[in-house]
């Protein structure tokens, strides 16, 4: 049985999130889309404001501004509503075996079996283990109580789940 201890905190849930965003494929396009119309509300202010239309220039500049930082702005928003949620900082134990993914804390007890999951995403520092196409647990590898159970880990994740992806993995 693998063992591994995380804290449900704002941060983890950040971190979990952060790990669910560049497993997306599209990814690289939606940016480069972010980029362009940026550059594009950006020329367009400087010409409407060079036009003495400032306050139509101060405009596109605040959509300039939220476009740029409207990934931290979801984060922050994020980290700031899960502070009313019940699991806010509860120590969760996770068990893995070949029988079921099984989540302890003192709000809840969660045995799931295997056939919930319907992919494993292997990224460099943990796995993405999904339930549909966006309901996802994070579990990084820093959070095995023992180190040395991450080879074991892989192959019990291989194992049990049809679609296993590891394009992400450090080194494939």
């Amino acid at each position: 049985m693998i063992k591994a201890r995380i804290k449900f905190s704002p941060e983890f849930l950040t971190e979990a999130m952060v790990r669910y965003r560049q497993q997306h494929r599209t990814r690289w396009l939606l940016t480069l889309i972010k980029i362009i119309s940026f550059l594009l509300l950006v020329a367009l202010g400087v010409f409407i404001t060079s036009e003495g239309e400032w306050i139509i220039g101060l405009f596109f500049a605040m959509i300039s501004a939220l476009l740029l930082f409207s990934q931290r702005i979801g984060l922050w928003w994020m980290r700031r509503s899960f502070l009313k949620s019940p699991f806010y900082n509860e120590d969760l134990t996770i068990e893995i075996s070949h029988e079921a993914y099984h989540v302890k804390g003192s709000k809840q007890d969660s045995k799931l079996s295997w056939s919930l999951f319907s992919k494993i995403v292997c990224m460099p520092d943990g796995f993405l283990l999904f339930q549909g196409p966006s309901f996802f647990n994070w579990i990084p590898y820093s959070a095995l109580e023992d180190p040395n159970q991450r080879e074991e880990l892989k192959a019990l994740l291989r194992d049990k789940t049809p679609n296993y992806d590891s394009r992400l993995e450090a080194g494939s």
